[in-house]
């Protein structure tokens, strides 16, 4: 009887464990085309970030990495997220690295109606990085990024050079039926994850169409 009572709550725990993680997106997301549906989790853990994918082309043109040391390229240890707007409103997020050692990127794309990776639209674009004087984690273009409120700039180039440079972008208003994807990029190295927090007056559609 004392070794079934052990047994039963550790079945419990490790169920309870392979649910969470069949709802935690992994390396198998590392490409638009197989990008995590977020559905209606406004908060989700990022695991196993490593590699970009099979699709090397998707982002290697992205304005704001031009002048770093990727040439353009927004994918390095990379994460596909990708949602629909239900009800419009303003979209924030926040990404927070699992380590203050890293430090993570991102593009925001709006997709056409359709869905097309392909044709996929930049509305979002976070470069910045610690550079020059600006370097170690008391950088403003260090740790926790995304879009809130207060601020004004819809892209941060490479580096943390310019008076006002750091991680957070403007928020953006969204239209029912819009749909996105949301490329997380960990510049500093492989496997560390992230916490990725959706909020506002928005919601999204439970269920890809």
């Amino acid at each position: 009887m004392r070794l079934t009572s052990l047994i039963i709550p550790g079945l419990f725990i490790l169920l309870g464990f392979l649910c969470s993680y069949k709802h935690t997106p992994a390396q198998q997301n590392a490409d638009c085309a197989s990008a995590y549906w977020v559905g209606r989790q406004y908060k989700l853990h990022v695991v196993n970030v490593r590699g970009i994918g099979t699709d090397h082309q998707e982002a290697n043109t992205i304005p704001c990495f031009f002048n770093g040391n990727t040439f353009g390229q927004a994918e390095v240890n990379s994460t596909w997220l990708r949602f629909a707007i239900d009800k419009p409103g303003t979209l924030r997020f926040t990404i927070l690295p699992d380590t203050t050692k890293d430090d993570y990127d991102f593009v925001l794309f709006r997709l056409p109606q359709h869905g097309d990776c392909a044709q996929k639209e930049v509305v979002r674009c976070m470069a910045s990085s610690p550079s020059g004087k600006e370097t170690g984690p008391d950088s403003p273009c260090f740790g926790p990024t995304g879009l809130i409120d207060d601020e004004t700039d819809i892209t941060e180039d490479a580096g943390c050079s310019d008076p006002d440079d750091n991680n957070w972008l403007k928020p953006l208003e969204v239209q029912a039926g819009e749909q996105y994807v949301l490329l997380l990029s960990n510049i500093s190295g492989p496997f560390h994850g992230c916490t990725v927090r959706f909020w506002g007056d928005f919601t999204f559609k439970e269920n890809p169409e």
